[in-house]
């Protein structure tokens, strides 16, 4: 094959060869280590709060109910409080994006692949059922088309079938 540049070619073009490892606990221990390191960080700016709200000096005594004095403390000796905010602030913004939405998403993805499956098992059992029970034909052609759109709905929904191919299922 030779090098990554032709690799990753031959992989963009025949997409059903391309086989990535995930590293998943790699990525989990990362996460863990993150979390820990901001429970760490809102420890400390839980003690600098304490400490404020119950200082003698009015301005940090302040910080507990106004932001902006919170804010402009950081441009004088009084802010800590502000420096750890922020601190733990570009922490959490790396910890929300570097990897929980993706595993939260993979979730989401195998519960809908679990009931897409469901469906797809139980929908032509439950429509022969139902219409078993149903005696008059015009109700029956009801039963059937409301059926045929619940399934169409279904596809589109659940699956990534252009519309030809759900047309072309939902005759079927």
């Amino acid at each position: 094959m030779g090098d990554y540049t032709k690799l990753a070619s031959m992989m963009a073009t025949h997409s059903e060869v391309a086989i990535l490892r995930r590293f998943d606990a790699l990525n989990l221990k990362r996460l863990l280590y993150m979390q820990a390191e901001l429970v760490h960080l809102e420890v400390g700016l839980r003690k600098i709060e304490e400490e404020n709200k119950n200082s003698t000096d009015p301005a940090e005594a302040s910080f507990a109910y106004s932001v902006f004095d919170l804010k402009e403390s950081v441009y004088t000796d009084k802010g800590r409080q502000w420096k750890k905010f922020q601190e733990v602030q570009e922490k959490v913004q790396a910890y929300k994006w570097d990897g929980v939405w993706d595993y939260r998403i993979e979730k989401l993805e195998k519960i809908a692949n679990a009931i897409s499956t469901l469906l797809a098992a139980l929908l032509p059992s439950i429509s022969v059922l139902i219409l078993y029970f149903v005696t008059k034909p015009v109700s029956k052609l009801i039963t059937i088309s409301l059926f045929s759109v619940f399934f169409s709905l279904i596809l589109t929904t659940v699956s990534a079938a252009s519309r030809v191919e759900v047309f072309t299922a939902t005759m079927a």
